[in-house]
């Protein structure tokens, strides 16, 4: 069983041997089966492409998706070609190579697997060129720097969090020294008070004695 987590990425690696499907490899959802067919072409070297899938008439949900090299198929003949001076090069040559998952206990597994390609090979250095590497490539960017922002809105809200902490325990101290000062205060107005009837009492004694 497969799981495409991000501490598994060097399952997916490029130059790993033993990136190669196989029969009853198992994947968490559709978005990894894909993955795994974009580096395996990646590490082959040719482009890969979404071909057709099948939907479940119970639910509406995917049973099976085939994922293709990108020269399957050939290119339907257009009705403007003879008035085409410079036509497009031809980029499909009917391509075999395939993989299919299929839906079994809430998994995908690959059910069908053919490597024959019947072009030349691009070296792995260059096939991160083809449309289909740079878009997984741009789309991996595009993920990274959403997860990137929301781990700063994240910080951001933290901080803010903590700031509001911060100013409560400031309040706090403050208004406790405040307390703390007005009793010290009240304290000491009150032995000054003391001290003065004391030091009333006396005199009048002495007064009172002579």
């Amino acid at each position: 069983m497969l799981g495409f987590k991000e501490e598994e990425q060097s399952k997916f690696d490029l130059m790993d041997t033993n990136l190669t499907p196989r029969l009853g490899l198992e994947f968490e959802n559709l978005e990894e089966a894909w993955k795994y067919w974009v580096s395996y072409g990646g590490k082959t070297g040719f482009g890969v492409r979404k071909q057709y899938f099948s939907k479940s008439r119970k639910d509406g949900a995917i049973t099976s998706y085939r994922y293709v090299c990108c020269k399957e198929g050939v290119r339907r003949p257009d009705k403007r070609d003879f008035k085409t001076i410079h036509p497009r090069p031809e980029t499909r040559t009917g391509c075999k190579a395939r993989m299919t998952v299929s839906r079994m206990n809430g998994k995908y597994r690959i059910v069908d697997f053919v490597d024959e390609h019947n072009h030349p090979l691009h070296f792995p250095e260059t096939v991160h060129l083809k449309p289909s590497q740079r878009k997984e490539n741009e789309d991996d960017k595009d993920v990274k720097i959403r997860e990137l922002t929301a781990e700063l809105l994240r910080e951001r809200k933290r901080r803010a969090v903590l700031q509001q902490q911060l100013e409560i325990i400031l309040r706090g101290i403050e208004e406790h020294s405040n307390k703390v000062s007005k009793t010290i205060n009240d304290t000491l107005q009150r032995v000054r008070e003391v001290e003065e009837k004391g030091n009333n009492s006396t005199s009048s004694k002495i007064e009172a004695g002579e």
